[in-house]
């Protein structure tokens, strides 16, 4: 068998684990959910709306949609204003030394089976057929778990 055919059949085995929902030894981990804050949601854009973005009748400019409270995960991550690069402490950029502004990343929580790639923004059991945690309740996380900064500190 020559290598790119190796290669290849490695890449699509690799790529179906990740698929199906399995965690490769390298992933990131997942995030601790430290930090909650019931916010005000737009469920017609999907995204955190401040009070600054309701109109007079209460409902978020964007689209006239009345928000909702939900729960966020919130990550404090820091912003170089020059250059855009990310760090997760405060100081001086690594890249041009300009001083790092605080940001903070806002992801709803969800819920999620650890099996299947079943989702829900309520707890719930999974109810997928075939699964192996069928009954079992959704594990509660972040949409962002993961990927910076919604990833558990070592």
């Amino acid at each position: 068998m020559n290598r790119f055919r190796t290669a290849v059949i490695l890449a699509a085995g690799l790529g179906w684990a990740g698929f199906a929902g399995a965690r490769l030894p390298d992933d990131p981990p997942a995030c601790d959910l430290a930090t909650i804050a019931s916010l005000d949601y737009c469920p017609g854009c999907q995204i955190p709306v401040e009070k600054e973005a309701l109109n007079k009748k209460g409902e978020h400019v964007d689209c006239e949609t009345r928000p909702v409270k939900a729960d966020f995960c919130l990550k404090t991550f820091h912003l170089c204003a020059a250059c855009g690069a990310r760090a997760e402490g405060p100081g001086k950029c690594a890249t041009c030394k300009t001083n790092l502004v605080p940001q903070v990343a806002k992801s709803k929580i969800v819920y999620r089976c650890k099996n299947c790639a079943g989702r829900s923004d309520q707890p719930k059991a999974c109810d997928q057929e075939g699964c192996e945690g069928k009954g079992k309740p959704y594990a509660k996380t972040c949409a962002d778990s993961g990927a910076p900064p919604h990833v558990r500190k070592k």
